[in-house]
């Protein structure tokens, strides 16, 4: 299912470097939600509350933008082999 139909060499690594973008956005806004949060957490003196709090809303903001990415592979994907029916 990832391959559909045989894609050109440049086709094979954009694909690819689509595919390995989505896992680093989840790993990066992770870390950028903990830095934030643990920043917020000692200017208001709750340091591990922050660190949790800005882990957890990182995380959610990692997965909301990882599956907005697959969806439009996707959908690339799907007009794809629409594409190729018609010929």
């Amino acid at each position: 299912m990832l391959f559909r139909g045989r894609k050109t060499g440049g086709e094979t690594w954009r694909t690819l470097g689509e595919m390995s973008t989505i896992g680093m956005v989840l790993v990066i806004s992770t870390i950028i939600g903990f830095l934030i949060g643990r920043y917020l957490g000692i200017k208001l003196g709750q340091e591990t509350v922050g660190s949790v709090l800005g882990t957890v809303v990182g995380a959610g903001a990692g997965f909301v933008q990882m599956f907005r990415m697959a969806g439009r592979y996707l959908r690339e994907e799907e007009r794809g082999s629409e594409d190729e029916g018609d010929q």
